[in-house]
């Protein structure tokens, strides 16, 4: 389910943040100000867009299990300016198909509510996990 943030999601955050398996592919693990950070940045985007970073939890159990969403990408690349999806999930709910079922609600949602023609996605290319998403 995808939800809106709440103050209690930072430290679910951080330990997504700082989790070894979760950061493997990004350039560090982020620290608990990096995160407080990252969710302000989150809340800046939706209030800017209207779209950004869904926290996402289980529907059977309520718990959190990550985010999933769109993100204007902001640093130079050949693909710029362009949205991108994105997700990141807690290890635990890995291998149960929600990145794949949140990424297709959330192409669509973008496709229908801001009419976006195109949605980028990358990742390292030892990333096999998220490729496979892709």
């Amino acid at each position: 389910i995808f939800r809106s943030w709440q103050e209690e999601d930072i430290s679910h955050l951080a330990r997504l943040n700082s989790d070894d398996k979760v950061m493997e592919y990004f350039l560090k693990k982020l620290s608990y100000q990096e995160t407080i950070a990252l969710y302000n940045q989150i809340q800046e985007e939706f209030t800017a867009y209207g779209f950004g970073a869904y926290a996402v939890e289980e529907k059977e159990t309520g718990a959190f299990i990550g985010f999933v969403g769109l993100h204007n990408v902001t640093f130079e690349v050949d693909f710029a300016p362009a949205v991108e999806i994105l997700w990141r999930l807690l290890p635990e709910f890995w291998g149960k198909g929600y990145a794949t079922e949140a990424a297709i609600a959330c192409l669509n949602y973008a496709k229908e509510e801001f009419k976006l023609k195109e949605i980028v996605s990358f990742t390292s290319l030892l990333n096999k996990r998220s490729e496979h998403v892709m």
